[in-house]
This record gives structure tokens, sequence and C-alpha cells, in this order.
């Protein structure tokens, strides 16, 4: 029990320690003081979402102008100017995209990847992972 009455002993010698007069006036005086808000920048993907409506109206309205009988188009760069070249040029790249895609290797690999591909970016711009690090990165 020796050591019993050596704790009690120090402890009622001991003084309970206190902190120096001004101490509250300080931690007031920093926790009254806001600091500054910094600008932050707008994260990547808010201006994709921002702007991809856009670009979506403006694709269905070309799309609606050029498959319609509206004699516009053809006085809009040239007499058939559109029809002649623009239009011939794009069956040529369906044509072309028919023949590859009928190789069955190529159109199953390319279908694997366009959606894993696909489905990274929804996770990238959906996810909270996504806008911690745009947000962390300044994008």
């Amino acid at each position: 029990m020796g050591s019993d009455e050596l704790l009690r002993e120090l402890m009622q010698k001991s003084t309970p320690d206190h902190p120096s007069d001004a101490f509250v006036d300080r931690v007031m005086e920093q926790i009254r003081q806001t600091p500054e808000l910094s600008a932050v920048k707008k994260p990547f993907y808010m201006y994709l979402r921002s702007v991809l409506p856009f670009i979506l109206l403006v694709g269905i309205v070309a799309l609606f102008l050029l498959s319609s009988d509206l004699p516009l188009i053809d006085n809009l760069l040239g007499t058939g100017t559109i029809k002649q070249t623009v239009l011939f040029y794009f069956n040529a790249l369906v044509v072309s995209m028919k023949i590859i895609f009928a190789w069955k290797f190529f159109s199953f690999a390319f279908m694997v990847i366009l959606s894993g591909g696909i489905l990274m970016l929804i996770d990238q711009l959906f996810s909270r992972r996504a806008k911690d690090f745009f947000l962390s990165k300044g994008l």
C-alpha cells in the first residue's frame, strides 16, 4: 500500500494547470477571424453538362434540315452543294463502316470497347469520386 499513499501525497501537493490570463481572449480572437474564400474554378464536367444539350439540339436540327425537302438547303451553300459533296462523302463513310462492321471479330471487339468506354464515362461524370477528383485538380 505504499504506492497508493505515495500517489495520494503527489496528488495533494500538485496543483491543476491553469491557462494564462489572455488564453481565452486569444482563442476567441482566432475563432472570430474567418479565412477568405478563394475563387474555385468550375469543374470540367459542369462545362460538359451545360454544352451537351446545345450540341444535341444543333445535331437534331441539322438532321431535320438535311433529311427534309426544303429548298433552303440547296441554296445555303450554293445549288446542290450539300447533296453533291457532303452527302456523297457521308455515303462513302457509311459504306466503308458497313464493310468494317461486317467482320465479326471487329464488331464484337468494338462493341465491348464501346460499351466499356461509355460505362467508364458515365461513372466518371456522375460519381462522387470524379467530382472530388475534378475539384482537387481545379478542373
